[in-house]
Parts: structure tokens; sequence; C-alpha cells
């Protein structure tokens, strides 16, 4: 295994010839599943127009058939996939694996191609946008420049954090590593969309509260901080979103309860201030629209928690753009967790909010702590 892995260095950093080829792009993602070695043999793969299916063939490969050895293009997602199951299907034909073989598909005009390779061509899909979207993270903080942003303490601890490390770090960071919350595991990945305008999914939202609930912990460890872990929100089926609800980490003698709420793709939130009776509702879009939606769900789903408190609208911040509504929530739970003011931010605070979670929230993945951050010139 380190001499696979050392060899997929080797090729992509070019002190061996890389060979572009999908048994190539096999050892890189199976040795190398990073940004700075993966990135450049993904793209050295050229994109194909899907053959027809009238000209495809499902065929079982002789010892000496002719096939694709160094293949250099990928078809279709949905063609590579049809042809997937295809084989599948016509390897349940025989008696055992053993005796169905290798398997491939004929495509007219263009030969053979192996099982081997349309699944390789599948991962290549696959895998592909995990890249490029952390690619796109690296370059977003690269260009970044947060020095000037002025909010109140600790909301600026991380103006100074050495941005160009920071990118550098994470296009050598495995995308297969796992972060640990207290709503349960999230892919690394997922990080990707604290980045530029992106719209924050519940992976984020976990990321942050749990932050958040880590604030205040009491003897044992316990947070007094109560949340509701995001999925409910995006959760169709009833019984299930009663159940994310029910496991979520919560009692009903925290000193706060942070609740996400999933509006027709709007981020709201509401907090239950045990200590101060009442319920705080925060919707950045400052519509009644939403605000009475907000209210429903408070009402249907935990009631037992609100049915004392008294209702109070939070009209601070208020949001300008369409996908902003995931940070401005997040800095809404972070402020009435600290007992502070929730402040204006403008669009350039939001982008440093938005890196500020992020990097807060790396658990030593990217950089070690914020503590241990340099600053920039």
């Amino acid at each position: 295994m380190d001499e696979s892995i050392a060899e997929a260095k080797a090729l992509v950093q070019g002190t061996l010839v890389p060979e572009k080829d999908l048994a190539l792009v096999r050892k890189t993602l199976a040795c190398s599943f990073n940004v700075e070695d993966a990135l450049p043999v993904l793209h050295s793969i050229a994109k194909v127009d899907a053959p027809t299916w009238k000209a495809t063939s499902i065929v079982q490969l002789a010892r000496k058939q002719k096939v694709h050895k160094k293949v250099t293009i990928v078809f279709p997602k949905n063609y590579v996939t049809k042809c997937i199951a295809g084989i599948n299907m016509y390897r349940k034909s025989f008696p055992s694996d053993d005796e169905a073989g290798r398997m491939g598909v004929s495509i007219k005009k263009l030969g053979t191609f192996t099982e081997k390779d349309l699944i390789t061509m599948r991962d290549w899909h696959d895998e592909s946008p995990k890249f490029d979207a952390f690619c796109d993270l690296a370059a977003w903080i690269r260009v970044s420049r947060f020095a000037r942003i002025t909010l109140p303490s600790p909301l600026n601890n991380c103006v100074t954090v050495n941005l160009q490390a920071c990118a550098k770090r994470l296009e050598t960071v495995n995308l297969k590593t796992t972060m640990d919350t207290r709503f349960g595991q999230v892919g690394i990945e997922e990080m990707a969309f604290f980045r530029r305008s992106e719209w924050l999914d519940d992976s984020c939202m976990k990321l942050v509260m749990s932050h958040l609930m880590d604030q205040d912990q009491d003897e044992n460890k316990r947070s007094c901080i109560g949340a509701v872990n995001p999925l409910y929100a995006r959760v169709h089926d009833e019984a299930m979103k009663l159940q994310v609800i029910g496991s979520s980490p919560l009692r009903s003698s925290n000193r706060m309860i942070l609740v996400p709420v999933y509006l027709d793709g709007h981020w709201a939130g509401v907090v239950f201030d045990n200590a101060k009776s009442r319920a705080v509702v925060f919707d950045p879009m400052q519509t009644n629209k939403y605000y009475n939606q907000a209210c429903t769900v408070i009402k249907k789903y935990f009631g037992n928690y609100s049915s004392n408190l008294k209702l109070v609208r939070q009209h601070a911040p208020r949001q300008e753009d369409t996908n902003s509504c995931g940070p401005l929530v997040l800095l809404f739970f972070e402020c009435m967790v600290r007992g502070m003011a929730v402040p204006n931010v403008a669009r350039e605070q939001l982008a440093y909010l938005r890196f500020r979670y992020l990097f807060l929230t790396s658990k030593g993945v990217f950089c070690r702590s914020p503590d241990t951050a340099t600053s920039e010139e």
C-alpha cells in the first residue's frame, strides 16, 4: 500500500511520467484523495458524447479479446450507469460470477471497454465535483482579505488568520475525512458550501451549531445549550421528522435551545431562551410570511418546549441577497449563546463570517486551532 501511495504521488507530481488514463484515475482516487494530487489527474481525462444505446452491446470478454487498455475519456454518467446496470443484469444470467467472467461493452466504431473502466468513469463523475468545489474553496480563501473587518469581540477573532496557509492546507486534506459533531458525522467535503455565496446545507449548520454547544458546558462536559438536528427540517416524512427531533441533543433543562427552521429553501431560526422565558424568532428576510411560518413550525413540533415562553421577533440583521440566510441564522444563534446584541453586517462581513465558521469548526483539520493561526502582513 505504501508503495502504491508513493507511486501515485510520484506520478501526479511529475517525478514519473504519468500515463493519463483511467488506470491512473483509479490509483489516484484510491491513494491520494486530495485536491493537490487528484485534480490534475481528473482534469486530464476528456469528456465525450454518449454513444447511442443501439450501438452498444453488453459482452462477455474472452481471455484474448481486444479491449481498450489506456482509456483517456469518460462517457456521460447516465450512459455509464446504464451500461453498468446492463452488465449486472447480464451477469445474473450465469450460474455464478466465475462463469460470467470479465464483462464490458462493445460500441460500434469505438471498440470494447471493460467493466472496470466503466466503473472508473462513474467514479470520475461522482468524485470530480467534490475536488472542484474544494479547489474553488481554496481559491476563494486565497483572494479574500479580512484584515479590515470590524466586528465586536469575539466575532473578530479570525480577521488575522493566515489565509494563504489555510488555502494551502485545504488542498492537501483527504476528502474522505469525516468530522464528529453532536448530531453525528459530517463529511469534510461538505465544508465547501461555506465558500462564496453558496447556500449552506444542513451539514454546515450541524458543524457550527455543534461548535456553539461546546462553548457552554457544565462540570460533566454536558452542554448547557440544546439544539435540534438541522436534518429534521428537510425530512418530509412526518414519522422520520419526529424521530430526528426526538434524538436531537437537547433537554428541557437546557439554558437555551437552538432550532433551525427550513422554509422552502430558506433558513430561519428560533432560540428558546429558558433563562429569560422567551422564544426569539429570527427570519433574515424580515417578512411576515416567513415569520408566521416559523411560528407555525414552533407550535406544531416544539409546543412542549415553547408553550410557556413569550414569542419575541428579532429584527436584525437583514438579508440582502438570496443565499446568506444560513450565515445570518448562525450569527443569530452565536450572539444569543454569547448574550450579545446581533450586529448588522455588510456583504464583505458576510464573506468573513463564512470563513470564520469554516475555520472555527474545522476541529484541527485545516489548521491546528484559531489560537495557533498566524497573522498576515
